[in-house]
């Protein structure tokens, strides 16, 4: 049985590197964060939600 939502993310560039994960919660602003990624992404055919 599954119970909640769990959510990662990982990112990396040449400066930095980004793992994070939560269950059952989402970081402040998180719908911002996938509104700006999206039109970063916007391009790719790719929507991230």
């Amino acid at each position: 049985m599954y119970d909640g939502t769990q959510w990662e993310l990982k990112a990396e560039s040449k400066n930095f590197k980004i793992n994070t994960y939560g269950s059952n919660a989402y970081p402040k602003d998180f719908d911002k964060f996938l509104l700006l990624l999206n039109k970063i992404v916007l391009e790719t055919g790719i929507t991230i939600s």
